[in-house]
């Protein structure tokens, strides 16, 4: 798992602290079958914008869930800890 040190935006911070480190989701990302990945995009990083085209999405913050089989099946830039919940819950067929 990488781990990045980037200057966030104001949004990007207020989620992570208020949805994806509140202790709800945080059970639900450190769930056997799910990989969290944090794309940095503070420097350069081809790799992570592909990943962003990919998804055809290039604005931040932005939370991406896909299922087992790599399909989308969550993508917003504003969410609850709710819907997360719910797409993780989802994405990993529960």
């Amino acid at each position: 798992q990488r781990r990045s040190t980037a200057i966030l935006s104001v949004n990007c911070k207020t989620l992570e602290a208020t949805v994806l480190y509140s202790d709800r989701v945080a059970q639900q990302i450190n769930t056997e079958g799910v990989v969290p990945m944090k794309i940095d995009l503070t420097g350069s990083n081809p790799e992570g914008r592909k990943m962003l085209e990919e998804v055809q999405r290039l604005t931040i913050p932005l939370l991406v869930i896909f299922d087992r089989e790599g399909q989308v099946i969550f993508k917003s830039d504003a969410y609850t800890k709710q819907q997360v919940i719910d797409a993780l819950q989802l994405g990993l067929g529960e």
